[in-house]
């Protein structure tokens, strides 16, 4: 508290120590004492859990982020969904000992204006998130939540005409496409 019974308001690197997303920073080596401070504040006042993007709608996504497209030759499988079952999930995880932001889409399986179509008759969720490092991480602040590696992604049909469409998720080191494919 200072002097007038406020509580005075102190950065991660106070509460933990030093310590930052197991990473430790000795000494005060000027701007190297503070490497892992902007990461740990933002990770600090997320509420999202690392699955959802920040709502910055000025700050550009990084290149790898903006070209998506799909790997059709390394599809892992193919996801069929219908009336009577328009949900499915699937899961990725992250096989780096690094922290990894993520970017995911539903993207046309082509130009066409019935692939346009059929790509918007989707809804996935996530959009975007951050996986741990590979096997997790440690939350300091609520040790009963721990930072995983892994995500979950469901994509549902609303419905329509159906098609192909591809799901694809991203890092800048890897990246999962799966076919879609809807019919009524």
């Amino acid at each position: 508290d200072d002097a007038q019974g406020e509580t005075a308001r102190r950065g991660v690197g106070e509460v933990v120590k030093l310590l930052h997303g197991g990473k430790y920073q000795f000494g005060s080596g000027g701007a190297q004492a503070s490497a892992g401070s902007a990461f740990a504040e933002a990770l600090a006042c997320s509420s999202s859990g690392g699955d959802a993007a920040a709502d910055d709608g000025d700050v550009q996504p990084p290149a790898w982020a903006r070209a998506l497209r799909p790997d059709r030759e390394a599809s892992l499988s193919t996801l069929e969904l219908a009336s009577a079952h328009p949900a499915t999930s699937v899961q990725v995880k992250n096989m780096y000992k690094t922290w990894e932001p993520f970017v995911a889409a539903v993207l046309p399986a082509d130009d066409s204006a019935s692939a346009l179509q059929a790509a918007a008759e989707f809804e996935l969720h996530p959009t975007a998130g951050t996986f741990a490092p590979r096997g997790g991480a440690n939350n300091v602040c609520d040790p009963d939540k721990p930072y995983s590696d892994s995500q979950t992604l469901n994509v549902r049909w609303r419905g329509g005409e159906g098609g192909e469409a591809w799901l694809v998720i991203k890092t800048e080191e890897s990246q999962w496409s799966y076919k879609l494919l809807a019919q009524g």
